[in-house]
């Protein structure tokens, strides 16, 4: 294999595993386990961890993409299957060897996080077979992933505390209330598309006026979440969480006013200074 087909070989399965859904889930379990810990946290664990929730994205992916191959090659005869850039042989073991791998890697670390990782293959197991089938399915998978990553980091470095209410909790919670309402915005911008592949999503059941209500609910709720830490006397740096925070719930309420493709580009900026609010006011001490 020349250098051209390994890089193009290279590319394809880069587009194929979703390198930055794979880099935002590794880097969420440092994150979560930094939040939790008070401090920058990098340690053999953790990084094992966070390796193991990498390949378990990125297995899911690949098998999310095996399992709706027929159909891409109608809708979209570009992606790496369909197009016949990766085989679906080698993709089928590939994600057959990183599911077997993070679970591994996880059995080697606690039970608590063994069971974690396979409760997370499990919706994914779901999300791959119902998504485009069964309405809500794909927005419930995709947020329970965005707040499990920081959620899986803190059972990293201390499983127990899982069922602790914390700071990190009110992190979570705010992250997965926030993919929801930006799932249900992605929706209302997609309903032409995803009418095409026959995709069942929430806009076609009670239409665009519902859904934005019905996410304006969900990202209000978020707004309101981030609120709870001043009313507690957790060990936090209030200034920075404060200034951050504001800044993302402005943010997030004024993606509202805008078209849905905009306003979820817009609702994508909050989440990253959601991110920066509860990662600095936890570590800036």
């Amino acid at each position: 294999m020349n250098a051209d087909n390994l890089i193009k070989t290279a590319l394809a399965w880069a587009e194929l595993v979703r390198v930055k859904h794979c880099l935002f889930a590794f880097l969420g379990v440092f994150i979560g386990a930094s939040v939790h810990s008070g401090g920058l946290v990098v340690g053999l664990v953790v990084l094992k961890t966070a390796v193991g929730v990498l390949m378990l994205v990125a297995a899911g992916n690949i098998f999310n993409d095996y399992i709706d191959c027929l159909q891409d090659k109608l809708y979209n005869p570009k992606r790496p299957l369909p197009s016949g850039r990766v085989s679906k042989s080698d993709a089928a073991m590939a994600a057959l060897l990183l599911f077997l791998g993070s679970i591994g890697l996880a059995k080697n670390t606690s039970d608590e996080m063994f069971y974690a990782i396979i409760f997370s293959a499990a919706v994914i197991l779901v999300y791959a077979k119902y998504s485009k089938s069964t309405v809500l399915i794909s927005n419930l998978a995709m947020s329970y992933f965005s707040a499990a990553v920081f959620l899986i980091g803190v059972v990293a470095v201390e499983p127990d505390a899982l069922f602790r209410f914390s700071f990190v909790w009110i992190f979570a919670a705010c992250m997965g209330m926030l993919t929801f309402a930006r799932e249900l915005v992605e929706d209302m911008h997609s309903m032409e598309a995803d009418a095409l592949e026959y995709t069942n999503t929430l806009p076609m059941k009670i239409g665009s006026i519902g859904v934005k209500g019905l996410a304006f609910v969900f990202a209000g709720v978020s707004v309101l979440i981030t609120t709870i830490p001043f009313t507690t006397d957790w060990i936090i740096h209030y200034g920075v969480y404060g200034v951050f925070i504001f800044l993302a719930d402005a943010v997030v309420l004024f993606s509202f006013t805008q078209h849905p493709a905009e306003g979820n580009r817009t609702m994508a900026v909050s989440q990253v200074l959601v991110i920066f609010a509860f990662f600095f006011g936890a570590i800036y001490l």
